[in-house]
């Protein structure tokens, strides 16, 4: 199916497949195809301006982050997820939704209520340089190439409240 998306230039079916591809993976606890999946998912939404695919993909990395055992990385990118969702206020699948917050029930139980809170209200001040760091960083430790996509870095995309 991915491929077919990507053929016929359904490009947010691909994003929305490689964002699903990289929760399996991550379900799966396999790290490294959860990361590869999302960066997929990641630079493809950045470069057609897929907001949708973007949140879903730092959420994603947020997965990728907690599977390594830094809460609070996964923490702080699921907290500046969550600004950039506020921004977007756009539709999401049910399914995307009870997964997200089953993640963040999750990730709030692995920390104390403070720590979690400071994390969370760090990562929703991030830039978009922040989270694209830690994206980065993550890539690394998972031994996979970082987002070298030339495209400009939507400040738009990437910024919450501009």
């Amino acid at each position: 199916g991915l491929a077919l998306f990507r053929e016929f230039g359904h490009r947010a079916f691909a994003v929305e497949v490689l964002c699903r591809l990289g929760a399996y993976a991550a379900l799966s606890t396999d790290v490294k195809r959860a990361a590869s999946f999302f960066r997929d998912a990641l630079t493809s939404s950045i470069a057609f301006s897929d907001r949708w695919g973007v949140i879903t993909s730092f959420e994603g990395f947020a997965r990728v982050a907690a599977m390594r055992g830094e809460v609070r990385i996964a923490i702080s990118l699921l907290g500046y997820s969550s600004a950039l969702r506020d921004d977007w206020a756009g539709p999401d699948s049910p399914a995307f939704n009870e997964r997200r917050e089953a993640f963040i029930r999750t990730t709030r139980g692995a920390a104390d209520t403070a720590s979690f809170d400071e994390w969370w209200v760090a990562g929703r001040r991030w830039t978009r340089d922040d989270g694209l760091e830690e994206v980065a960083r993550l890539l690394d430790a998972c031994d996979i190439a970082p987002i070298t996509d030339d495209t400009e870095l939507s400040n738009e995309l990437l910024h919450p409240g501009q």
